[in-house]
């Protein structure tokens, strides 16, 4: 990663506004009854950290020194090196590009597997427009990437729940056709609140209220 570059694409306003919207409707979809989540950022260069609400928080494996961050390796779970118990989980354009789709949904079932305060995920890919029927493409180093594409049914969730969001994101660094994918999963564990069809409807209405103004 080219942090500095990474770092001053995710201040353009198109990119800025595009993301602040997502990261709301995670908050608002999850319902911490309240108060903001213990928060854990997977990867990447911390923008949950900067730009994010949480209670508690800390990177693992971030790229970024300048955010607080441990390392977890080997057969560790995350929970073995976080200072506290997190309840949900971030990947900001890490899992969805660095993994293809059938591996991306075991490591979002192993996360909430071997991690039981976790009840919440948000995780977050891309596609170009005109490139959308492939499952590859250039990164930003000009390594390849996994785009994320609307599955058709070939992906199975187990023990999670997913919904998905998709956002235009057009930027200097990227180009005009991106289009952002972002992902809430919700456990199916016990011990959570899970918002009722009513509440769920009341929050979207307002988010996409607040994104019209």
């Amino acid at each position: 990663m080219d942090l500095k570059r990474y770092l001053a694409y995710l201040k353009e306003p198109s990119v800025r506004a595009s993301h602040d919207y997502a990261i709301d409707w995670f908050l608002h979809t999850t319902h911490s009854c309240g108060k903001f989540p213990n928060v854990v950022e997977l990867g990447g260069a911390g923008e949950y950290h900067t730009y994010g609400k949480y209670s508690e928080y800390m990177g693992v494996n971030l790229e970024n020194p300048a955010v607080p961050s441990v390392a977890l390796h080997g057969k560790k779970s995350i929970t073995d090196v976080v200072p506290f118990t997190p309840r949900a989980f971030v990947s900001l354009f890490q899992i969805e590009l660095l993994y293809p789709p059938e591996e991306r949904y075991k490591i979002y079932a192993s996360i909430f597997r071997r991690n039981p305060g976790i009840f919440y995920g948000l995780s977050s890919g891309f596609y170009h427009g005109n490139r959308s029927t492939m499952d590859q493409t250039l990164g930003q180093n000009g390594t390849l990437v996994h785009q994320t594409i609307q599955p058709k049914g070939s992906n199975v969730c187990i023990g999670f729940y997913e919904i998905w969001l998709s956002v235009r994101a057009p930027s200097k660094t990227f180009g005009s056709d991106v289009v952002e994918v972002w992902k809430v999963l919700i456990s199916t564990k016990k011990n959570r609140r899970w918002p009722s069809k009513n509440e769920t409807a009341a929050r979207m209405a307002r988010i996409r209220a607040k994104g019209s103004e």
